[in-house]
């Protein structure tokens, strides 16, 4: 399934309307997907734009495993976005309450809640894997939005402490990064 779009931003909306028509009319209550990864890194900073997009749905949805949105970039170059049938939120870290942070983008229909991810729950995403690219998108978060560092540090901590499978001394000292980058921003 393909289509096309300006932007990425829009690319992502399309992909959203897209997946929202594989929802049945009659649904007792709307699937809620939140945005993750380097799209929603995209949404807070405008300068990163990724090849997927990582979805956390609160429901299955039938999503064709060929969902691509073609976009032109500012240079008129193609480019293209995929839906990421392989991204799993439980393989890395998130806090429990995220969906209580999350910000509503879009409802489509009454049957399909858009949302991105907190500053926040975003970077506590980004902790466990900690590669170059986390790295960069921790940093454009950081110096895009207003962080409360306490809130960050208080979060993410409870989230390494009952993560599964994490590295958690490897996390705890990723975030002691995070958090000096964020004072040194003062």
């Amino acid at each position: 399934m393909l289509a096309f779009e300006n932007s990425f931003k829009n690319a992502v909306y399309k992909m959203m309307d897209i997946i929202g028509d594989r929802i049945p009319d009659n649904i007792q209550e709307p699937v809620k997907a939140y945005i993750t990864g380097g799209s929603a890194v995209h949404f807070y900073s405008g300068s990163r734009v990724s090849d997927d997009v990582d979805l956390i749905l609160s429901h299955s949805v039938n999503i064709p495993d060929d969902l691509t949105v073609i976009w032109l970039d500012d240079n008129q170059t193609i480019n293209e976005i995929s839906y990421d049938q392989n991204y799993n939120s439980t393989l890395g870290l998130i806090h429990e309450d995220y969906e209580d942070r999350a910000r509503l983008l879009k409802l489509i229909d009454g049957k399909f809640e858009i949302y991105l991810l907190s500053p926040v729950d975003l970077i506590i995403t980004k902790i466990s894997r900690y590669a170059s690219n986390d790295e960069d998108d921790i940093k454009k978060i950081i110096d895009e939005c207003t962080l409360d560092k306490d809130e960050l540090n208080m979060l993410a901590k409870d989230t390494i402490k009952v993560s599964v499978g994490v590295d958690k001394k490897f996390a705890l000292i990723k975030l002691d990064w995070i958090i000096e980058y964020i004072e040194q921003k003062v």
